[in-house]
């Protein structure tokens, strides 16, 4: 078994720990057809569990990935960033690393056409470790080419989220480590 195969089975699993995002996977794979990532009118929020809602993000995919235009945000995520950037491309809600994890993270669900599960991991200044966690999920209208996703995140601090999301996450004791995986 490769690297590339126990971290998409580690993250598996992390996603099978976690109810919320389990569910979503779930429903993303149903609305799935043959191997093509769900049309965005397939995906009914009535089906996503409601503690996931206020963490939603849809996103517009520009330019075959080069771009992203958010199209809605959650209430959760909002409050995080405080402010609601919906209608704005992604350059506006963040910068600098984030920015750029973001980016990595999302062109990586729209060229693999595959949900991809995002880590921030923060060091505690007690030894301890934080992950937030991040699950992208392609949509495709014309079930050729990834033009939304859905982001869901999930803060497992909301304090270093709103730092994250507010491009203060540059910690005094450790810059927090960014990484995604294809599932």
């Amino acid at each position: 078994m490769s690297d590339t195969d126990d971290a998409r089975l580690a993250a598996l699993a992390e996603i099978a720990g976690d109810s919320g995002l389990a569910a979503v996977l779930d429903y993303w794979n149903r609305q799935s057809r043959e191997g093509t990532p769900p049309r965005p009118r397939d995906i009914d929020p009535v089906f996503l569990p409601p503690a996931t809602l206020p963490h939603v993000t849809l996103l517009d995919v520009l330019e075959g990935g080069e771009a992203f235009r958010i199209r809605l945000v959650g209430t959760a995520n909002v409050a995080a960033a405080g402010r609601d950037f919906t209608g704005e491309r992604l350059e506006a809600a963040m910068s600098g690393d984030l920015l750029a994890a973001t980016l990595a993270r999302y062109r990586a669900a729209v060229v693999h056409r595959r949900p991809v599960l995002g880590h921030t991991e923060y060091a505690m200044p007690d030894g301890s470790h934080i992950r937030n966690l991040l699950l992208t999920l392609p949509l495709s209208s014309d079930g050729r080419d990834v033009d939304r996703l859905l982001g869901i995140f999930h803060p497992r601090s909301e304090r270093l989220a709103q730092q994250a999301l507010r491009n203060r996450d540059i910690l005094a004791y450790q810059r927090p480590v960014r990484s995604y995986v294809v599932l």
